[in-house]
């Protein structure tokens, strides 16, 4: 530790009502820092200390001595021009190394000295005090003397342990009563009701001489962030379950989603209609719940209409809905499905229609002006923000690998708590043509296969895919997860080769309509691309 006034700052006003006069003096004989009481034993302002040579002040100080051979020198001698006899105690003064940086000296007058009897002098345990709190650097402190009294406390430890019941500080006083007992320094750590920090109560004794004088006692908190990401993960899983994102959802550091969160979070205090334009699997939707969650209208209804669903439905019948549903609130339109030009009209004059309701769109692919209504088609070029694919921003792999196994673990119990780095390495050298979606459903594969003591994903479990082996089952999955397991990716599959129109999903499946909503929910299947 490098000695100057600054390190002496934390605890000036503790050393100014010390009884003693402390200076700090450095390697070149030059003092650095003094209290006030050695000013008024000086009788001379800290601005005409710093920076003096002490021989200015004494005849004949031990500096030199002290540094040469690192002990302790006390001794009488006479302040120059007033001939005031002082007692003194020079001490080398120590970094955390024990390297010697400069000399720590206590001073007081004689006669006050001789008042004094007890067989410990007080100013052994003032040095310890000060040496102890300019190594430990602590602001949150308390000295307690070795009768058991508080000698003094910092106004950190009173803030921080006044805010707690009785019993708290008698645990805390209890420790001194261990540490002077025992003589040993310890640690001891306590998590208050409703908190998320963990309290590190570190108490030492102050010894001189092999005599006990007193102890130090400071505290640390430690976030629990373990905790802490489970709270956020609770926090997230229920939004899922009620269907609202938020902008810090939008998992990733690259500069496209950085920037695709930034434009969200501008247009979201804007009533325009935006468009998100990126491939299937990419956020989409998820990208517009959360602008809808940023806006103004957070508390007000949001609903998501494919392209699909205007063909395959009454088209007045539906408007007439979302226009009595979503009163005020905002409509994501996906278009999954081209639309023919009498199809763009007519939704065209519907939002045309709608002052009340906010629009926001959605498309996988770059809008090709032939194919477009001219109204609609400068309706969705206004403003665009662009979600990139996974294979252009694989250096969020890691954060969303991380995000998904998080959720599954709550999702299904287990404890996976790593992801093998040749797993990510793989995964990185992949196409990712599901982008988010295919890396969403490959993680919670892994894990819901996993056995609960399957602690890390490794490459092995990438490539078994195959049937599980019954004979080992205790281990494996359940019948009824296999099934269930498989009926949704196949599911996922039908839906991506009928570009999500469920209609001809259900007839490829053999199902009614009413039937695959019904696996889309049960599953948590989105009603439309990702």
């Amino acid at each position: 530790m490098k000695i100057n006034s600054n390190n002496l700052q934390k605890y000036e006003k503790l050393l100014h009502k010390l009884p003693l006069g402390i200076i700090l003096i450095n390697m070149q004989n030059k003092i650095v820092s003094s209290n006030q009481t050695a000013e008024r034993y000086f009788n001379a302002k800290a601005t005409h200390l710093i920076g003096k040579d002490i021989h200015e002040f004494l005849e004949n100080p031990s500096t030199e001595e002290v540094k040469q051979l690192h002990q302790q020198v006390d001794k009488k001698e006479l302040l120059k021009g007033t001939n005031r006899k002082l007692v003194t105690s020079y001490s080398p003064f120590l970094n955390h190394h024990n390297t010697l940086q400069g000399v720590l000296m206590l001073l007081e007058p004689l006669e006050k000295f001789n008042q004094r009897v007890s067989n410990i002098t007080e100013s052994d345990f003032y040095f310890e005090i000060v040496q102890e709190l300019l190594q430990t650097q602590k602001n949150a402190f308390r000295i307690v003397m070795e009768n058991k009294d508080e000698l003094l406390s910092s106004k950190q430890w009173k803030a921080e342990f006044d805010q707690y019941n009785t019993h708290i500080q008698d645990w805390v006083n209890q420790l001194v009563y261990q540490t002077i007992r025992s003589r040993r320094k310890r640690t001891d750590s306590y998590q208050p009701d409703a908190s998320l920090d963990t309290i590190d109560v570190f108490t030492k004794p102050l010894q001189k001489n092999g005599k006990l004088i007193g102890c130090v006692q400071y505290v640390t908190k430690h976030e629990n962030n373990a905790l802490k990401q489970e709270l956020d993960t609770a926090k997230k899983m229920i939004r899922n379950l009620e269907k609202t994102y938020h902008l810090e959802d939008i998992i990733g550091e690259t500069p496209e989603i950085n920037i695709a969160r930034e434009q969200a979070r501008l247009y979201a205090d804007m009533d325009t209609p935006v468009l998100i334009r990126g491939e299937q699997g990419t956020g989409k939707l998820m990208l517009a719940r959360a602008i809808h969650m940023t806006s103004h209208r957070k508390y007000l209804p949001f609903l998501k209409v494919n392209s699909s669903d205007l063909i395959e439905s009454n088209l007045e019948e539906l408007f007439l809905k979302i226009s009595k549903k979503i009163k005020n609130g905002t409509v994501y339109v996906n278009f999954n499905q081209k639309l023919t030009l009498d199809y763009q009209n007519k939704l065209l004059a519907f939002i045309n229609e709608q002052s009340t309701i906010r629009f926001i769109y959605g498309i996988s692919h770059t809008p090709v002006i032939s194919e477009w209504s001219p109204a609609l088609y400068d309706l969705l070029q206004k403003y665009q923000i662009i979600l990139p694919p996974l294979k252009e921003r694989l250096s969020d792999l890691p954060l969303l690998v991380e995000a998904f196994k998080i959720y599954f673990n709550q999702e299904y119990d287990k404890q996976m708590i790593t992801v093998e780095n040749d797993v990510i390495d793989y995964w990185q050298k992949l196409n990712w043509s599901g982008n988010i979606t295919e890396l969403k459903l490959e993680v919670e594969r892994i894990i819901l296969e996993a056995s609960s003591f399957t602690s890390s994903i490794s490459l092995e479990q990438l490539h078994n895919k195959k049937f599980i082996d019954v004979s080992d089952d205790e281990n494996q999955l359940s019948l009824q997860q296999a099934i269930d397991l498989f009926e949704k990716k196949y599911i996922v599959k039908a839906l991506e080769q009928q570009n999500f129109n469920k209609t001809k999903t259900a007839k490829m499946l053999g199902v009614s309509v009413r039937n695959l909503y019904y696996k889309m929910e049960k599953y948590k299947i989105e009603r439309g691309a990702i």
